[in-house]
């Protein structure tokens, strides 16, 4: 019982990406010509051909054909947690925990809690 509420508990929080945004390329030139292309992430320029994960739990491509970013981890989807647990966020990690207590594991019943 305990392997395939397990085996449940995985599949519920695989870290799939529920949500994307797309945006363009932008174009600069220098007053010498030099010709820039670059995306726009929140303010950041991103050289294209760069990636980057952020602490919001996006993680971002910048390539020839625009920004892609998708939420990952806490933000990769919407997450259902079993009857008596729920989900919660360690930074961009998912746990579900018991709903009475969120220091335990939802599954195993474990201490969460690292000493």
């Amino acid at each position: 019982m305990y392997v395939s509420s397990l085996f449940l508990g995985l599949c519920l929080i695989a870290s799939t990406y529920g949500f994307c945004t797309i945006d363009k390329v932008y174009t600069d030139m220098s007053k010498f010509g030099t010709i820039t292309q670059y995306c726009m992430y929140r303010g950041l320029k991103m050289q294209v051909g760069s990636h980057i994960k952020t602490a919001d739990c996006m993680e971002c491509t910048c390539d020839k054909n625009g920004l892609s970013c998708c939420g990952y981890g806490i933000k990769g989807g919407v997450f259902g947690a079993p009857e008596g647990c729920k989900v919660i966020a360690d930074g961009c990690t998912v746990l579900m925990v018991k709903a009475d207590d969120e220091t335990k594991d939802c599954f195993s019943g474990s201490t969460l809690i690292k000493h």
